[in-house]
């Protein structure tokens, strides 16, 4: 970045003071513009604080972000008597006590702050600019003596309409002010994004490729922040993502986060962006945009090479890398100016009227392709109420109807694409079945043999009949690339390896053999004996994991990591099941030859260790562990209707937005039809969403599934995601990912944290607290869960992964959950419910049924029984209206008959809610694996009563973890 475009930059993103709410209603000297001269005066920086490029910067930016509420004391709002923030994705208010400070002593923090920054970097205005975007409200906000806290992230650039923050304009401003004068949107996307991804036969090769993919989208990204800036990206928000914040540490921009290393890997970045830049230089950072992504695969597949010792030049290998780098990537942008010339000297008044004639232009070019902003729109009523004491409307308020346009333009982009793949010669990949393998070899040639000798150097990277192209190859090597193509060796002291999907099934499992053995000393022999007959088997070369799940790890530190714990936590998964020993199995797997008499004394012990540990007690449950669970899920979530939310369709009321007296005051002028109309859509909103999902996505995901339950996070996109869980933790995972959503419900055994109108709240031991904006009870999410044999293809578990999401998606209202159920066998079922928005009542009516089963404390324990017994009356009772009571006393009956313990509870509240729950349970909308919709086949299988039996099916399978 030029210095003299940071200078700008740092003027416009001081332009108002971040306490500016404050200032407005108290006395403090010089108003808000004196205390914005003084930061920039701190900053090296003379004159008026809004002059030239930065006050029409601002103009548009407010026309974009704020409402227009008319004049006169009716439009007055003090942030100190009456402090109020309104969710701007949502229809909910907090109204705080009054802030009763001393707002001078507050604004000599805030110039201290900005002081403390540009000290840190002096003569250096790019990175005192980065540092004051990235770290000023971070600072504010640990600052004791500033005594704001957290409401130092949520202040509001406008008290009347307190839906969004200071910092979302002053960015914005900054954005404006460096792409003037003829500011440009541009919107870029990278793709293909579930291709990529699912290509996949580990857990690793998952993460490789979703975290990869957002890798490339990062470094498309990175195209436009070292020129312009990070805050020039209006969509992602790039304030606190992890690859924004390496890139800061690599420009020595000091970052307030210590997790960075860790944070950097989950892969959080969408594959689209949206940029404020300037016109005339637009297609050339898009071209650049596109080198750059590919330039990044390129590296990231050099660089796996060179772990397996692969020379990149060699003829033969540099073109299959770089023909399958070239077909493998596509990218789309367009661009839009928001001013149709670029305006001369005009001064204020030519501005104005450029800005407000730059409006009407967009409107009528929108019209004219067939976008209109929405009958209920403020733009239409503005137009419609002309000379009654509203703002003329300048081209901000047209960032609604643009971005439309701009959708469309990208859709007709990618419909229009004319894309021909390279022909790929020879046996394919293995992986993926469509590229042909990296060898020596002329095209077409036989790889085996190369392949053979990569898996004889590393067979902890390359199974034995593997071979794989250039692009599988760098997923499958990233977590050993990691530092290098990534992240710049920011963080090469971080490991970032995947436990297998076995180690995954038994992890709970584990965990409780653990704290059983520290007290029993027959089970800690056996697992000294077990453990130490594998290391024997394994030699000097053993398949010890170096990395296992967060709580398995939690389990261990627990009992103090005792060498016989550590030995047992740290052995693959797939040695705890008698059938790994078979001698052929063993050595295409584990690369050692063994004979049968090793494989049966193997199995001796194994068989002597896992009886001892099914004898234990689980402490939480009081029965039984029994053997080790063979099957775990695969959770894919995503957000719904995010493209809605994102293009402002389902943005709230302008009342909603609105502080609480301003409201009254427009009710009372009768300005009914201009409350009612929809909040137009502004990069305010957008930034808004972004820090929302960010926040869900970044923050609280992670620690939902790899620190509140036994779970391995894939990726995190913000919206969506894809995650491992063991069985025992299912349920419970589900209910808390959608109250995490949402803001909204009561978390499930999950301490410390809250969810309250759209806002989630965690308080740590230390008492230290922190707060997420989420997208808030308007929203939903709906999910895919395929529940698999831990020995099954990961590829096929993903393709059923996508249509159980998709018949998920496919519910009116959405709002939905789909369980599928692969069993080794190859049968497959599912059951479709949509849980209530306020109360997850089916997920936990399935979190008891599965208890029920297993016998747990405080419920009646049922017998898997019931299942035939059920199959027996079901379908015949259950699909006849006139019948129903009959249905019900039968069922009711039926549950009292295969209670095996007559001491626990009577079932008669379970069956109560299971009928309730039938209201619950949907049909799909779109065809699905188990017949075509409208036929008697499909019709019977999703009859509630059909539907009940296979809910009751799924309880019992999650209580036993198995088809036993």
């Amino acid at each position: 970045m030029k210095p003299e475009l940071a200078q700008l930059k740092i003027r416009a993103f001081l332009h108002d003071p971040p306490e500016k709410a404050g200032i407005l209603f108290s006395r403090t000297s010089g108003g808000h513009e004196g205390v914005s001269a003084e930061l920039q005066a701190a900053c090296g920086l003379g004159g008026d604080p809004r002059e030239g490029l930065v006050k029409y910067a601002d103009w548009i930016a407010s026309g974009c972000d704020r409402i227009d509420v008319g004049p006169g004391r009716d439009s007055a709002a003090s942030f100190l008597r009456s402090p109020v923030l309104t969710h701007p994705l949502a229809a909910v208010q907090y109204e705080l006590p009054p802030i009763a400070e001393d707002w001078q002593s507050i604004s000599a923090r805030v110039l201290e702050a900005v002081r403390a920054e540009k000290d840190t970097y002096p003569g250096d205005p790019e990175r005192i600019f980065l540092a004051l975007w990235r770290n000023l409200p971070a600072r504010l906000e640990a600052d004791a003596p500033a005594r704001l806290g957290r409401l130092w992230r949520l202040l509001p650039a406008d008290t009347r309409v307190p839906d969004h923050s200071i910092w979302e304009h002053n960015r914005l401003v900054a954005a404006l002010a460096t792409a003037l004068p003829r500011p440009a949107l541009l919107v870029f996307a990278i793709g293909p994004v579930q291709g990529f991804i699912a290509q996949a036969r580990k857990c690793g090769d998952l993460w490789g490729g979703s975290r990869l993919l957002s890798h490339l989208a990062w470094s498309a990204i990175e195209t436009v922040v070292e020129e312009f800036g990070p805050d020039s990206v209006i969509y992602p928000d790039l304030a606190g993502q992890p690859s924004c914040d390496a890139w800061l540490a690599r420009k020595k921009v000091q970052v307030c986060d210590p997790r960075l290393p860790e944070m950097l890997r989950v892969p959080t970045l969408p594959n689209r962006f949206l940029a404020v830049v300037p016109f005339e230089g637009a297609p050339e950072i898009a071209r650049r945009a596109s080198g750059a992504a590919r330039e990044a695969l390129a590296r990231a597949v050099n660089a796996a090479l060179g772990k397996l010792a692969i020379d990149p030049g060699t003829l033969s290998v540099s073109s299959r890398v770089a023909r399958q780098v070239a077909d493998i990537l596509e990218t789309s942008h367009v661009i839009r100016p928001l001013l149709a010339e670029t305006p001369g000297d005009l001064g204020e008044n030519g501005w104005r009227a450029a800005l407000q004639e730059a409006y009407k232009a967009a409107i009528r070019d929108c019209r004219e392709a067939g976008i209109d902003e929405p009958a209920g729109g403020v733009g239409a009523f503005l137009q419609g109420h002309p000379g009654e004491g509203w703002y003329e409307p300048n081209v901000g308020l047209a960032y609604g109807p643009l971005h439309a346009l701009l959708d469309r333009a990208m859709g007709s982009v990618k419909a229009t694409r004319l894309f021909e793949a390279s022909e790929e010669p020879g046996r394919p990949c293995t992986v993926c079945g469509e590229r042909e393998p990296i060898s020596l070899e002329d095209p077409g040639g036989d790889a085996r043999p190369f392949w053979l000798e990569r898996y004889a150097r590393d067979p902890a990277r390359v199974r034995k009949n593997e071979q794989l192209c250039a692009i599988c190859l760098a997923k499958r090597l990233l977590p050993r690339t990691f530092a290098e193509v990534v992240a710049g060796g920011h963080e090469s002291n971080v490991p970032i390896r995947f436990p297998s999907t076995s180690t995954l099934a038994i992890a709970s499992w584990l965990g409780v053999v653990l704290g059983a053995a520290k007290e029993n000393e027959e089970l800690r022999e056996s697992i000294v004996e077990f453990t130490s007959v594998v290391r024997e088997l394994l030699g000097e070369e053993r398949d010890k994991q170096d990395w296992i799940p967060n709580r398995l790890q939690d389990a261990l530190l627990k009992i103090g990591k005792p060498e016989w714990a550590t030995d047992l936590a740290y052995l693959d998964g797939d040695f705890f099941f008698p059938e790994t020993y078979e001698p052929a199995r063993f050595e295409k797997e584990q690369g050692r030859k063994i004979d049968e008499r090793q494989a049966e004394n193997a199995r001796n012990y194994l068989r002597q260790f896992l009886r001892l540990a099914a004898g234990t007690t689980i402490p939480e449950l009081g029965v039984k562990l029994g053997r080790p669970p063979r099957y775990l899920a695969l959770v894919q979530a995503d957000g719904d209707g995010m493209g809605k939310w994102l293009s402002g369709e389902l943005s709230p009321r302008v009342r909603d937005g609105l502080h609480t007296s301003v409201r009254q005051g427009l009710e009372r002028l009768g300005r009914s039809e201009f409350l009612e109309c929809l909040r137009p859509l502004s990069p305010a909103y957008q930034a808004a969403l972004s820090g929302a999902i960010a926040g869900f996505g970044l923050e609280i995901v992670p620690e939902l599934v790899e620190t509140h339950h036994m779970g391995q996070l894939v990726y995190c996109g913000g919206d969506d995601l894809l995650a491992f869980v063991v069985l025992e933790d299912l349920v419970r995972l589900l209910a808390n990912l959608r109250i995490a959503f949402r803001g909204h419900g009561e978390f499930r055994d999950c301490p410390g944290f809250e969810a309250k109108s759209g806002y989630v709240r965690q308080i740590h031991g230390d008492r230290t607290e922190r707060l997420w904006r989420v997208p808030g009870p308007e929203a939903s999410i709906s999910a895919g869960v395929a529940i698999f044999h831990h020995r099954a293809p990961l590829s096929t578990v993903r393709r059923v992964l996508v249509d159980l999401e998709k018949i998920a998606k496919s519910v009116k209202g959405k709002n939905a959950l789909c369980i599928g159920l692969l069993k080794r066998s190859g049968e497959e079922s599912a059951v479709l419910f949509q849980p209530d928005k306020e109360v997850e009542k089916p997920l936990d009516l399935l979190a008891d049924l599965t208890g029920a089963f297993r016998g747990a404390k405080g419920l009646p324990h049922l017998s898997p029984r019931l299942l035939g017994d059920y199959a027996r009356f079901g379908q015949t009772l259950g699909a006849h209206e006139d019948l129903e009571e009959a249905y019900k006393s039968e069922l009711l009956a039926s549950f009292r008959r295969h209670k095996i313990d007559e001491k626990s509870p009577d079932p008669g509240e379970l069956v109560e809610r299971l009928l309730a729950a039938r209201d619950q349970l949907a049909r799909p909308t779109r065809e699905t694996p188990w017949g075509k919709l409208g036929t008697p086949e499909v019709d019977r299988y999703w009859h509630p009563a059909a539907h009940v039996q296979r809910f009751l099916s799924l309880a019992s399978f999650l209580a036993r973890g198995d088809e036993r």
